[in-house]
């Protein structure tokens, strides 16, 4: 589960810094939620309340069934931030 944070979080850091194809932001999104729910299963197996709130937000946000849209600005912000949550939950809950 390490690997797959860490590499979910390089993704999201990727994401924020360059520019990408629109095309590639569902396999992201599928990337990211995918991390987001294996390490909210392990938040919830171990009582971690706090992991769960922000796993369940990042998890929402960047579901590929309903996407949130937000403006450019705030999308790099949002994945620059989850990219450092994403990495800690996974180093804190490995």
């Amino acid at each position: 589960m390490l690997i797959t944070s860490l590499v979910s979080a390089v993704t999201l850091f990727l994401a924020a810094i360059g520019h990408w194809d629109y095309g590639l932001f569902l396999p992201f999104r599928l990337l990211v939620c995918a991390c987001a729910g294996l390490l909210l299963g392990a938040a919830w197996s171990r009582q971690a309340v706090g992991w769960q709130v922000v796993l369940m937000a990042i998890l929402l946000l960047f579901n590929p069934i309903v996407p949130v849209r937000l403006t450019t600005d705030a999308l790099v912000l949002l994945d620059l931030a989850a990219s450092v949550c994403v990495a800690a939950a996974g180093i804190e809950l490995s």
